[in-house]
């Protein structure tokens, strides 16, 4: 709803909540003319109104996703036939930045850097292999339930191209720098880790310089990480809250071995593959 406020036009949302309620004679002091005796007008027409807007179609689940009772793959865009009923659909997340950046070619196009820069070097090969695998994680858990998430780890100097290896990996899927981009630091702490991974369904996620990371238990972050569901935490009135849930691909950089700083059990062992990337 637009009003005139002293300085100039304004807009404000009204939540739907608000109409066919009491709480409608709160756009009073907007300037509206809402009384006791004409408030139900007011509401009735509000309403009416709100049936002739364009729908826009929100979504919070990146990757594969249920979106009007079809199966879509949620990025910056959703890549669907035709979302039904909807005129708009977009990205509401402040974790993920994925508009597309850089340069695009088609796979075609013999200047296509995959053609060219990619042919001939083998860790750049392995990080496309490991960007383009996140989505195929949720297909596979389909079948195979107890693949859920793959995380991989990329050991190295600082100049053996592991950090270039898994900026490549993340960029398949969006941008590699500033606010919501798939290319984080591992300084942040265990519980940062899995929110950034809620509702992740087939976008890869990248952890770079594992010596800088803030928590004391690997075991546990791997463990946590390759359940793909958050721990369960109470809301404010003791109730157990909806747990969120992940199935993608965390890839690690660092100078040490991940699985070396872990316990090295058998649990541990099948969720985390590691390379070591050199020239």
């Amino acid at each position: 709803m637009f009003y005139a406020g002293k300085s100039g036009v304004k807009a404000i949302t009204i939540p739907a909540e608000q109409l066919g309620s009491r709480q409608i004679e709160g756009l009073s002091e907007f300037g509206m003319d809402i009384t006791t005796k004409n408030k139900n007008e007011v509401n009735e027409f509000l309403i009416s109104q709100r049936k002739l807007l364009q729908t826009d179609l929100a979504y919070q689940t990146i990757g594969w996703s249920q979106l009007n009772n079809q199966t879509v793959f949620a990025m910056d865009k959703v890549i669907v036939p035709m979302i039904v009923g909807s005129s708009n659909v977009m990205l509401d997340s402040t974790q993920y930045q994925l508009v597309p950046q850089g340069v695009h070619y088609q796979l075609n196009d013999k200047n296509c850097p995959i053609h060219n820069d990619l042919s001939n070097n083998v860790n750049l090969k392995l990080g496309l292999v490991l960007g383009l695998s996140a989505a195929l994680v949720p297909i596979i858990n389909r079948f195979k339930p107890d693949i859920g998430m793959l995380i991989f780890a990329l050991k190295g100097q600082s100049t053996s191209g592991k950090t270039t290896t898994a900026q490549l990996a993340a960029s398949v899927a969006g941008p590699i720098s500033g606010d919501g981009s798939l290319f984080n630091s591992w300084m942040n702490t265990q519980n940062a880790v899995t929110i950034k991974l809620n509702n992740n369904f087939g976008i890869p996620l990248v952890y770079d310089e594992l010596s800088v990371y803030r928590g004391t238990n690997i075991t546990s972050l791997l463990y946590n990480i390759s359940q793909g569901l958050e721990k369960a935490r109470a809301n404010k009135n003791g109730e157990i809250r909806p747990q969120k849930r992940w199935q993608t691909v965390v890839i690690s950089t660092g100078e040490q071995s991940i699985i070396e700083k872990s316990s090295q059990n058998d649990g541990i062992l099948a969720r985390t593959l590691e390379f070591e990337v050199d020239h």
